[in-house]
């Protein structure tokens, strides 16, 4: 899917000293406690995160409870995922 978020939309960047040192850990449950705050206060329309997978790049995870959320998020395109049977 290709979005596209209006520049005056604002997310919460987690900085990677923010981050518990454990967070590649699939049980760490300290990263959904900090999202749930973020998202409750519905003061940002994402948040952006490093990824635990990809350390090189981010991610994006966005609030559709954000106010106005439908109003900053344009969805461009919609591809179709093709699953790899291998994994």
């Amino acid at each position: 899917m290709t979005i596209e978020v209006e520049s005056s939309a604002q997310f919460y960047e987690i900085e990677d000293s923010d981050l518990p040192n454990d967070r590649r850990i699939t049980e760490n449950i300290a990263l959904e406690k900090i999202g749930d705050s973020i998202f409750k206060a519905r003061k940002y329309i994402g948040i952006k995160a490093r990824s635990a997978v990809m350390p090189q790049e981010y991610n994006l995870i966005l609030n559709p409870l954000y106010p106005g959320y439908y109003d900053l998020i344009k969805v461009i395109s919609v591809e179709d995922y093709q699953r790899d049977n291998r994994l």
